[in-house]
């Protein structure tokens, strides 16, 4: 990875640097505060960057989705979504170039701008909330959601299923998914004799 974002969240050694601040590095090339360029000797990785340095880095991921909305031709298939970790998607032809977000691609590549179109998945909010729905808390807790818990969730709960109250001391609610409930079937039974059943097969039964 010779392109990435980094974030600078502890400085107490240099002064080259500025506690919040996201730096770019581009073909494993950056300048500090002080304009010095540090080269692909330190910034071979982003890994290896923190092992050199003194003051500690966050990596700022961009990451998003592009859906393709009609065909280009060589580089994206019609309806295909395409996940850019880091900047960097697999494309139908080649791996891309590092790109900072949606925007930055749509507007380097002009002769598929009209083709493309960013995908975000669905965040779910209270009127998603469906019986049958399976519910996952910050701590990993998971449930199926029933009429109760709808109940309970309207009531302390904002429409983006984040706690109406801070102080209330329970987890939030990290992911609502649609789970695929198994139909349920009930198989009744009847008593019936021996000479019903010879009526109905026409054979001799044993009783074993």
């Amino acid at each position: 990875m010779s392109n990435w974002k980094m974030k600078c969240i502890d400085n107490t050694e240099s002064n080259a640097y500025t506690v919040g601040k996201i730096y770019e590095v581009i073909d494993s090339n950056f300048r500090d505060d002080t304009g010095y360029e540090f080269g692909k000797s330190e910034l071979e990785s982003f890994d290896k960057w923190c092992k050199f340095s003194d003051s500690k880095w966050e990596l700022v991921e961009d990451n998003f989705k592009v859906k393709c909305i009609k065909e280009w031709y060589g580089v994206m298939k019609e309806g295909k979504i395409y996940n850019f970790i880091n900047g960097v998607a697999r494309l139908d032809d080649h791996l891309s170039c590092y790109y900072s977000s949606y925007d930055d691609f749509k507007m380097r590549n002009t002769s598929g701008a009209n083709r493309i179109e960013e995908y975000k998945d669905h965040e779910f909010t209270l009127s998603d909330l469906e019986v049958g729905m399976k519910i996952t808390t910050r701590d990993g807790v998971s449930g199926i959601c029933n009429d109760d818990n709808i109940a309970y969730y309207k009531k302390y709960y904002n429409k983006d299923l984040t706690y109406n109250n801070i102080d209330f001391n329970r987890s939030d609610i990290v992911k609502v998914e649609k789970v695929i409930l198994e139909p349920l079937y009930i198989r009744k039974t009847k008593k019936v004799t021996l000479q019903e059943v010879y009526d109905k097969f026409g054979e001799e039964v044993e009783i074993i």
